[in-house]
């Protein structure tokens, strides 16, 4: 169990989000399956999931990102806005990915996931100049 911990731990090092998500899956992966060691890092994605999922969830329902730390897989570049030739650049160009912090269970939704805060945004956007 020390010796999986340690591995995490020189997994982890130095990443963050998705990346350090994906380390630990990693390691778990490759320890046998009724291990401690794997229930170990059950346990460490579990908890090291919490912050991102609740990043996450912010996104999906109400189009909003609150990343302090730029662990998040999308980020925001708040110098596009809205202009007066329409929301095609704000879509494209507002909200992209960060690849390196992709978590490997969410790579065949990803766009989705993005697309999904994106039109809550946009939608409350709209409702924000409609005032």
């Amino acid at each position: 169990t020390f010796a999986a911990l340690q591995t995490v731990c020189r997994r982890v090092l130095g990443r963050k989000g998705g990346q350090a998500l994906n380390a630990i899956y990693e390691v778990m992966v490759a320890s046998s399956t009724q291990s401690t060691a794997r229930r170990l890092c059950e346990f460490l994605t579990q908890r090291a999931s919490i912050p991102f999922f609740t990043i996450l969830s912010a996104w999906i329902y109400e189009g909003t990102l609150d990343d302090p730390y730029g662990e998040f897989f999308i980020v925001e570049d708040p110098r596009v806005v809205p202009d007066g030739e329409g929301a095609a650049g704000y879509w494209r160009g507002r909200f992209r990915f960060e690849e390196r912090h992709i978590p490997r269970l969410l790579e065949d939704v990803q766009q989705r996931v993005l697309h999904a805060g994106k039109c809550i945004n946009v939608l409350k956007l709209s409702d924000e100049l409609d005032e």
